[in-house]
C-alpha cells in the first residue's frame, strides 16, 4: 500500500508485471504474489468511493464464485468491460476476498472482528465454502466463549447447526445457563429458542421464573410477556436426558424423617444427575422439599430448596426436582437426603434398584428394624466417559 498526492490510500500490485520462479518459493506462495498483480491481469476494479484500482484475472475469480462467473460469462455489461466499478466494496476487504479466491483459506485469518464482513462479502460474491468456514469458526468459539455469546451472536448469521450446536449444551444443563449475567444480555430470538425447547432439563416453573429474570433486565411489553408465557406453559416438552426409574421391594407412605439414600456408582461411566422425582403424600397446597446430595466424606456436592405445588392432595405425587448438573463419579459412594415442610407423608421404599444396562447404581440400606429410605421414583440423568476421579 501507499499514498497519492491526495493522501489517499492506493493498493499498489504486489509484483509488478512478473512472478517469482525461486524454485524455493512455494505454489502457495506465487499464487498470493498474484493477488493485486497486473502481470496476466484481465480485469481491474474500481473499488469503492476513493475509486482504488485492484487488479485481478477473470478465469480464478468465475472458477471460485458463480457471481463473478455470471459478471463475466453472461451478457451482463461487466463482461466487455475492462474496469469494473465496486462502488459499495471496502478495498481493504476485497483484498481479503481476493486472497481466499487465489490461496484459499489459509491465506486469510477469521477473527471475531472481521467475521460479519467477511460474512457478507462472501454471501455476496456467493463464496460458499467460504460461508462454511465462518460456520466452522463459530462452532470452534462455543467452547471457548459459551454456547449463549455463540447462540446470541448467531442470529446475524443464522447457521441452524450453530444454533443447535449451543442450544444442545444449554438444554442439557439450562439451570446453570439461568443463573449467569450473560443470560440476561441475550435477545428475544435466542430466549426463545432456549425457553420453548421441545426438551430441557427442567420445569415449565423453572422457565417462568427464569423469563421474569430476563423480563426484568429487557422489559417485554405486556402482552409480548403474556405471549411467551403462553408459549411456555402451553408446550408439549419433555426432558432432554434418561429418566431412570427406581423399584422397590416394599413401598408405603410414613410421617416421619427417612434415611437418606445411600448407593455406589458401579458403572465404569460418571452419571450427570439433572433431576430426582421424589414420591409425596401431602393435603397442602405448597410442600418445601429441601435435598442434599454429599459423597462418601460427607462432603455436601449440591443442596437446593424446591417448592412442590401439590395438586394432588388426597393422593400421591411425584414431584420432578430439577437443579443444576451434578456430576457422580464412577466407584464412588453418594447419598441424597430430603426433608419436607411441613412434614409430610413421603414414600418409603426398600432394596431399591434400577434397571439399565450400562448404569448400575448399588443401593445400600441402613441397619436395624423397620428403616426404610426415601422413596424416589427416578434420576434424571446421563452417562458421560469417566475422567478416572474415583
Amino acid at each position: 500500500m501507499a499514498s497519492d498526492s491526495e493522501g489517499k490510500t492506493v493498493f499498489r500490485p504486489t509484483c509488478q508485471q512478473r512472478i517469482d520462479f525461486d524454485p524455493c518459493v512455494p505454489v502457495s506462495m506465487r499464487r498470493k504474489s498474484m493477488v493485486n498483480n497486473q502481470f496476466l491481469s484481465d480485469v481491474t476494479f474500481d473499488v469503492g468511493p476513493s475509486h482504488q484500482k485492484i487488479f485481478a484475472h477473470k478465469i480464478l475469480l468465475a472458477t471460485a464464485s458463480e457471481y463473478f462467473y455470471g459478471m463475466f460469462s453472461g451478457n451482463f455489461v461487466e463482461t466487455r468491460q475492462p474496469e469494473i466499478r465496486l462502488e459499495w466494496v471496502d478495498a481493504q476487504l476485497f483484498i481479503t476476498i481476493l486472497r481466499y479466491i487465489y490461496c484459499g483459506t489459509d491465506a486469510i485469518v477469521l477473527n471475531v472482528s472481521n467475521l460479519r464482513d467477511i460474512y457478507s462479502y462472501s454471501q455476496r460474491f456467493m463464496l460458499n465454502e467460504l460461508n462454511d468456514e465462518v460456520r466452522k469458526f463459530l462452532e470452534r468459539r462455543i467452547e471457548k466463549d459459551g454456547p449463549l455469546q455463540v447462540l446470541t451472536d448467531n442470529r446475524f448469521f443464522e447457521f441452524p447447526s450453530v444454533d443447535d450446536n449451543c442450544l444442545q449444551i444449554i438444554r442439557k444443563n439450562p439451570l446453570f445457563y439461568f443463573n449467569i449475567e450473560k443470560f440476561l444480555e441475550i435477545d428475544k430470538v435466542s430466549l426463545d429458542l432456549i425457553l420453548c425447547a421441545q426438551q430441557i432439563n427442567c420445569t415449565d416453573d423453572q422457565l417462568l421464573t427464569a423469563f421474569d429474570i430476563w423480563n426484568g433486565r429487557n422489559n417485554f411489553s405486556e402482552e409480548e410477556a403474556k405471549e411467551m408465557k403462553e408459549k411456555i406453559l402451553n408446550g408439549k416438552r419433555s426432558y432432554n436426558c434418561t429418566k431412570l426409574h427406581l423399584f422397590g421391594g416394599q413401598m408405603f407412605a410414613m410421617d416421619s424423617e427417612a434415611e437418606a439414600l445411600n448407593f455406589y456408582i458401579q458403572s465404569d461411566n460418571d452419571i450427570e444427575l439433572y433431576g430426582i422425582g421424589v414420591y409425596i403424600k401431602s393435603t397442602s397446597q405448597v410442600v418445601e422439599v429441601h435435598m442434599t446430595i454429599e459423597d462418601d466424606n460427607d462432603t455436601e456436592i449440591t443442596s437446593d430448596m424446591f417448592e412442590y405445588e401439590n395438586k394432588l392432595a388426597h393422593t400421591v405425587g411425584v414431584a420432578d426436582l430439577f437443579f443444576e448438573k451434578t456430576v457422580l463419579y464412577s466407584h464412588c459412594s453418594y447419598k441424597i437426603s430430603l426433608r419436607t415442610h411441613p412434614r409430610c407423608d413421603i414414600f418409603l421404599l426398600s432394596e431399591p434398584y434400577v434397571c439399565h444396562d450400562s448404569m448400575r447404581l448399588n443401593f445400600t440400606q441402613p441397619d436395624g428394624p423397620n428403616q426404610y429410605v426415601h422413596g424416589l421414583a427416578h434420576f434424571f440423568c446421563e452417562e458421560r466417559p469417566s475422567t478416572g476421579h474415583g
